[in-house]
C-alpha cells in the first residue's frame, strides 16, 4: 500500500497500473543496487568503501521511507475526501466501505486468556476455556424468591 502517490496508490483488492509499478521500481532500484553493491563492498577490507556504501544505502532507505509515508498520507486524504463527497450525495454504503477500509478493521478474534491471565494460543484450548467459562456463568442455582407468587 505504500510507495505510490495519490490516485496511483495500490489498494488491497485493486490491480496496480503499469505506471505505478514502473515508478515504484524506479524508486526501489537505487536502493536495491546499493544493497547489492553493499554486499560486495562489505566483503572487502576497505573501510572507506564500506562507510560510503553504508551512507548511500542509509540515504536511499530514508528517501524511500519518506516517500512511502507521504504517499500513504495522500491516499488517506483522498479517501477521506471521497467519503465526504459520497456522504453529501447520500450514498451511505460507499461511505461505510471507505470508513471500514480506512479504519483497517481486523477480522482476527480477540485473545482468550485462561484463569491465570495467560493468553491461550491453540484453538482447542480456547474452545475448552469458553466451555469452562459458560459453565461457570450459566450453571447457577435458581433464584430463591419467586416473583410470580408475590402479591402486588
Amino acid at each position: 500500500m505504500t510507495g505510490c502517490t495519490g490516485s496511483n496508490m495500490i489498494v488491497q483488492g485493486e490491480s496496480p497500473t503499469r505506471e505505478t509499478l514502473d515508478r515504484n521500481q524506479n524508486i526501489m532500484d537505487p536502493k536495491k543496487t546499493i544493497k547489492i553493491g553493499a554486499w560486495n563492498v562489505l566483503s572487502t577490507r576497505s573501510s572507506r568503501l564500506k562507510e560510503q556504501t553504508q551512507k548511500d544505502y542509509a540515504e536511499k532507505d530514508k528517501e524511500v521511507k519518506k516517500r512511502a509515508r507521504k504517499d500513504k498520507t495522500n491516499h488517506l486524504e483522498e479517501r477521506a475526501e471521497e467519503a465526504e463527497k459520497t456522504a453529501a450525495r447520500g450514498d451511505l454504503s460507499t461511505v461505510y466501505k471507505i470508513t471500514k477500509e480506512l479504519c483497517g478493521q481486523s477480522k482476527q478474534p480477540p485473545p482468550v486468556k485462561d484463569n491465570n491471565g495467560k493468553i491461550i494460543t491453540t484453538e482447542r484450548e480456547q474452545a475448552a476455556r469458553w466451555v469452562e467459562h459458560f459453565k461457570a456463568v450459566l450453571n447457577r442455582p435458581e433464584p430463591i424468591n419467586d416473583f410470580r407468587s408475590t402479591p402486588t
